[in-house]
């Protein structure tokens, strides 16, 4: 089949309903699949007809809420009636918004193309009639099964969604059978108890040891999901009472399907649950549609089908918006304009341009696709996946010329233009909706048709020019640090760039090879450095047409120096020559000073000043959803009281959208509860207006019973290194609270978190939930502790609604305004994770166990931490479970193993001490010693035995167990100043491989085993893996100047058996610095007078061609009289062998040869040295 050829849709299976005329070049298939009570076509099928319009006075039209507009932009109430369908009230929207591509032809004649047999006048099947215009190059399919559950007409199946789901795998494998080598990566859009099918068609194949079965699982790219109940419909129920009528007709309803679709149903969640492992294995893309109109039959039901909570899976990077109709009519599309369509379609063509792009990459080779796979991290584009998107009708003014420059400064051509130009700097107030806005320009077609297109100033016309990219980054203080970091944020746009452009890899390949030489490492982790170097390799080539938009948000949620960020982003833009390399950035920010110096000159504009019709736009609606129960008539009445409310929160707000949020969330509640606009009015009066305020004000009204809860909530997640599980976080707050972790189902959790939290918390799906979840549940016994395959519990996370709120904890310290009782002890967060991660570590807490030193250190550096308290938790390690190793050791032998061998041979809380040296735990171990020798008798002279021996050398060279930036010689003067003996000698194996201190197996290579003082071991000459040169001999001036015994004996290695000293160590390894320090401290170097030290460091200055040590010892007046006539000729040949290896001379080979035979031929030499 090709083009538009009679079509005539099936009873059952699939139906192609379009190909491209070259079937050659066909990209994808979509595959459409309808749900209860659907049909192939009339699901998918919309209808134009005359609407009728309700009058309203001309004061009331102007403030009428979106979805009561009109075309041009305030709106009609419209009554349809479906042909195939029972009557309802349905509610219509205009999109403002245009079309993923504008069709050359007019629509009219859109329709009149379809060629689908028995489509009526006025019906628009979009799959065919204009999902084509916007995606020429996918094969389109529809497929029908019976999900009637009742029919009066004809019989029923009563197949349930398992049966449905092998069908529907068997009609895809007969068609991928058919296709061939033809076959290509497979889209769903599917529809309600369709997704359903969808799903467990997908789980099926995931498992099944058929292969054409299987193949369909790798096959699938994306699922579209619009209206699917993923945890069940409330509806559902409801919709039982009237199948009853179906059983008077004597037809057998399938009730099979109804139950499936209960909400919360075992089969629902055994679907999501498996689903979960399918997605994460094969990759599935996933969006999820809502809609957000109320089904109104016979004027009598109100309700939304499947509301918002459950349409969503929850899993990470999945993309959630909304469709402005009801369940039923969300589907039907009559317009490229309209936003459902737009929505709908423009989430196909990303993932059909992505298809094709990774069809290109892998036709190149598969080093480059290592090389793009090595630069994704899901966590870069997850804050864009979770930031709302704009409400309907919302910020349209960004495109209008007369209210701000971005249309202008999209069209400009940068090559002609000053230095800032190619910067548009979008500032605001904190919460003014910035991230919104950046989302809406970033998916919004209107930007890539003003980027595309230049116009000229004398002429009418305009060019083509090669196509735009988009690009994006949104800051997250309150995510990962990848999610915050600069170099997170250069390794998402590399990988967006490179995954579009492909053509660009060869230029970044290089830089990707040498980093994998020099990590050698599976898991490659890009640098800072390397990042800027493939940048600036893409952006210096001249070969490859390169013009991309970037959009920057939330500079202000960088985690670390603005000033850098900023000149950073001006560099992104240096190498770029405005012909073959066009860039153009988009930041949004706050207005600080800081972004105020690097951008102040570039286009721009406050948000905040822009969004006053948005803000009324958006209150009138919820305020008018809130009245759903009060019938037409009643809503009606009320209408001109509801304006005047919403005209009053938009006043007050000041543009600041998260005020409007918190607000409207009271506001909605008490229309909904029959309170009187009026009071609503005054409670609107009495609301303060800065967001701090407002934040108190929220806290001040959560009952004195919760106040303890919502501290500690607020707390955990202020301390929080990433975002916790939904799990993981209540589990935490539980023990705190109570001592105990009480078990509760998701819904309790929720409920619990938004009573607790005042709506200031919120739950959003993300990538890390599932990762910590799955690693957390994993018990000792290979029991699972937690449901960790409930999506809604594995794929959630919990964080502060916005980063104002974060702002505000942090900064408040006095209760939050919160009733707490007085006997309360507030603690940090810190503390709370401390206590969890080290009891529950090897459950529900193990990702919680990994940060315990990091917990710690930040408790400590808090002064308002008890450090009692603080000891008493890190004591608990010391406890054992079940009979088990200490919890230290089994915490020891997962996280760091280089400890373990050292610490196994302490007793009592030697190594408590030891470890929180190592984190920098300044107060707690300050606290640990004073206890110590408190415990001595006052007449007693401190031992040295009262601190482990090896206290010193860990703190000194060992692993750095937190994020502390202090120097290691703060924690060294904490330690002496409290009397720990600078001389203590430890044993220490080391493997002479790597700086780690680990048990070797193979007692024959443990000969390097020797007791020796930290200054010994800080000098010793191996590679030192955890501190610089400069960091060894800053801790070396520091125990000498303690007194440090400058004459101890060496590290012995292969250079220097047991014995030798530190000075005589150094100077065989011609270490010119520590020989400095020694000599400086006055070390004993009489040895010197003897030859072969003199001829050793001779030598190696002769094979470095400088006289560096003999002018040290010169200078100490340690230089030996003796000169190279007092050797005997062996001797003073080994010294020109040295000199010729020195300058490079090919003669150094034969001049060895000859030098190695003396030796042996002439034992003089050896007797003399």
């Amino acid at each position: 089949m090709s083009g538009r050829k009679a079509v005539e849709i099936k009873r059952f299976g699939l139906t192609q309903v379009y190909v491209p005329e070259n079937e050659g070049k066909t990209v994808a298939t979509v595959v459409f699949v309808h749900g209860l009570f659907g049909h192939p076509q009339r699901t998918w099928t919309g209808f134009k007809q005359p609407e009728t319009r309700i009058a309203f006075s001309s004061s009331q039209v102007s403030n009428l809420p979106s979805r009561l507009d009109q075309p041009t932009g305030v709106g009609s109430l419209s009554v349809t009636t479906d042909p195939e369908e029972e009557p309802e009230v349905t509610n219509e929207t205009s999109s403002r918004e245009l079309s993923p591509q504008r069709s050359e032809r007019p629509f009219s004649s859109l329709m009149d193309c379809s060629q689908i047999i028995g489509l009526k006048a006025g019906e628009v099947f979009w799959p065919e009639s204009m999902l084509p215009t916007v995606l020429p190059e996918a094969q389109i399919l529809t497929w029908r099964y019976d999900a009637d559950v009742d029919a009066f007409n004809t019989s029923v199946g009563h197949n349930n969604v398992e049966q449905h789901s092998t069908d529907l795998l068997t009609d895809i494998a007969n068609l991928l059978d058919k296709l061939g080598d033809q076959a290509k990566p497979i889209i769903f859009v599917v529809h309600s108890l369709g997704g359903i099918v969808v799903k467990e068609a997908l789980n099926i194949a995931s498992h099944s040891e058929i292969e054409r079965l299987k193949s369909i699982a790798s096959a699938t790219y994306g699922i579209s999901f619009l209206g699917t109940p993923h945890r069940g419909s409330g509806s559902a129920t409801i919709g039982k009472h009237a199948y009853r009528i179906a059983r008077l007709a004597t037809k057998r309803p399938n009730i099979k399907l109804l139950r499936s679709l209960e909400k919360n149903s075992d089969t629902l969640k055994g679907i999501s649950n498996r689903f979960r492992s399918t997605q994460q294995k094969w990759d599935i893309k996933i969006s999820s549609f809502y809609e957000d109109r109320e089904v109104r039959k016979y004027f009598v039901f109100h309700s939304l089908i499947v509301d918002n909570e459950s349409a969503q899976i929850g899993h990470a990077g999945e993309e959630v918006s909304s469709i402005p109709k009801n369940h039923r009519e969300m589907t039907k599309f009559t317009s490229l304009e309209e936003v459902g369509f737009e929505r709908v379609s423009s989430q196909l063509c990303r993932w059909v341009k992505d298809i094709r792009v990774k069809s290109q990459i892998k036709d190149r080779s598969p080093e480059l696709e290592e090389c793009l796979s090595s630069l994704e991290n899901s966590q870069t584009g997850i804050r864009i996946s979770n930031v709302a998107s704009s409400y309907d009708g919302t910020f349209q003014w960004l495109f209008d010329r007369n209210a701000v420059s971005f249309s202008d400064w999209l069209e400009e051509d940068q090559s002609v233009i000053g230095l800032s130009r190619p910067i548009f700097w979008i500032n605001g107030k904190p919460g003014s909706g910035k991230s919104t806005l950046m989302k809406f320009a970033m998916r919004n077609n209107r930007t890539l048709e003003l980027l595309t297109r230049r116009y000229h100033p004398n002429t009418a016309s305009s060019r083509k020019e090669p196509d735009w990219m988009i690009l994006g980054f949104f800051f997250h203080d309150r995510g990962s640090h990848v999610q915050k970091s600069i170099e997170g944020m250069l390794q998402g746009v590399l990988h967006q760039l490179l995954s579009q452009l492909p053509d660009l890899l060869p230029f970044v390949y290089t830089i990707y090879k040498d980093l994998v030489k020099s990590q050698r490492n599976t898991k490659l982790a890009w640098t800072f450095g390397a990042l800027c170097a493939a940048w600036k390799a893409i952006t210096q080539q001249r070969t490859v047409h390169l013009y991309a938009c970037m959009f920057l948000d939330a500079l202000d949620e960088h985690e670390g120096d603005n000033s850098r960020l900023s000149k950073l982003i001006y560099d992104l833009l240096s190498s770029a020559d405005g012909n073959i390399v066009r860039i153009k950035i988009c930041v949004a920010s706050r207005k600080w000073n800081i972004f105020g110096e690097h951008f102040g000159s570039c286009p721009q504009f406050a948000i905040h000043e822009h969004t006053t019709s948005d803000i009324q736009v958006y209150t009138s609606e919820r305020l008018y959803e809130a009245m759903a129960s009060f019938g037409e008539e009643g809503r009606h009445a009320f209408l001109p009281k509801v304006e005047r409310l919403a005209s009053q929160v938009t006043t007050k707000a000041r543009g600041v959208f998260i005020w409007v949020r918190i607000v409207l969330d009271e506001l909605v509640k008490g229309v909904r509860d029959g309170t009187p606009i009026s009071l609503l009015e005054e409670k609107v009066t009495q609301m303060p207006e800065e967001l701090s305020d407002l934040y108190r004000h929220t806290l001040e009204r959560i009952e004195s019973d919760y106040a303890k809860e919502s501290y500690i909530m607020l707390e955990i997640v202020l301390c929080s290194l990433s975002p916790l599980p939904l799990r993981t976080f209540m589990n935490c707050v539980s023990f705190s609270r109570w001592q105990k972790v009480h078990k509760a189902t998701e819904a309790e959790m929720i409920r619990q978190l938004i009573s607790r939290s005042g709506g200031l918390l919120e739950i959003i799906p993300t990538a890390w939930a599932i990762e910590a979840t799955s690693n957390e549940s994993e018990s000792k016994d290979g029991a699972s502790d937690i449901a960790i395959h409930d999506p809604d519990i594995t794929g959630s996370v919990v964080q502060f609604i916005h980063q104002t709120v974060k702002d505000f904890v942090a900064a408040d310290r006095s209760g939050l305004g919160l009733l707490l009782d007085p006997s309360f002890k507030a603690e940090s967060g810190y503390l709370y994770l401390l206590e969890s991660g080290i009891l529950f570590g090897s459950t529900w807490a193990r990702s919680l166990s990994r940060s315990i030193f990091e917990f710690g250190f930040l408790a400590d550096s808090k002064d308002s931490t008890d450090v009692v308290r603080l000891y008493e938790a890190f004591h608990l390690l010391l406890g054992t479970e079940s009979g088990l190793q200490s919890r230290l050791n089994q915490w020891l032998y997962k996280e760091h193993l280089q400890y373990a061998h050292f610490l196994d041979t302490l007793r009592n809380d030697d190594p408590l001490l030891i470890l929180t040296a190592a984190a920098d735990l300044k107060r707690l171990v300050r606290y640990q010693i004073e206890q110590r020798w408190a415990e001595v008798d006052a007449t007693s002279i401190r031992s040295v035995h009262l601190t482990p021996p090896t206290l010193l050398l860990m703190v000194a060279t060992g692993k750095r167990l937190s994020t502390s930036s202090a120097s290691r010689e703060s924690m060294l003067n904490l330690l002496l100043k409290e009397g720990v003996a600078v001389d203590q000698s430890s044993t220490a194996i080391d493997s002479m491989e790597q700086d780690t201190w680990i048990e070797i197996e193979d007692k024959s290579k443990n000969e390097h085993k020797a007791s020796r003082t930290a200054l010994a071991w800080v000098l010793r000459h191996a590679p030192q893996e955890h501190i610089s040169n400069e960091e060894r001999y800053s801790i070396a001036r520091l125990l000498l100047e303690n007194r440090a015994d400058p004459n101890t004996l060496a590290v012995p290695d292969t250079c220097c058996p047991d014995g030798t000293s530190l000075l005589q160590s150094c100077v065989r390894h011609y270490d010119v610095e520590a020989v400095r320090l020694l000599l400086l401290h006055e070390a004993d170097a009489t040895y010197l007078d003897e030859p072969m030290p003199y001829f050793q460091h001779v030598f190696a200055e002769a094979l470095r061609g400088e006289t560096t040590m003999s002018e040290l010892l010169r200078e100490y007046g340690t230089e030996t009289r003796r000169d190279l006539g007092t050797l005997n000729s062996g001797a003073r040949l080994i010294i020109q062998c040295g000199s010729l290896i020195g300058t490079g001379s090919p003669d150094v080979g034969r001049t060895i040869g000859t030098v190695w035979r003396s030796c042996i031929r002439n034992s003089r030499i050896a007797g003399k040295f």
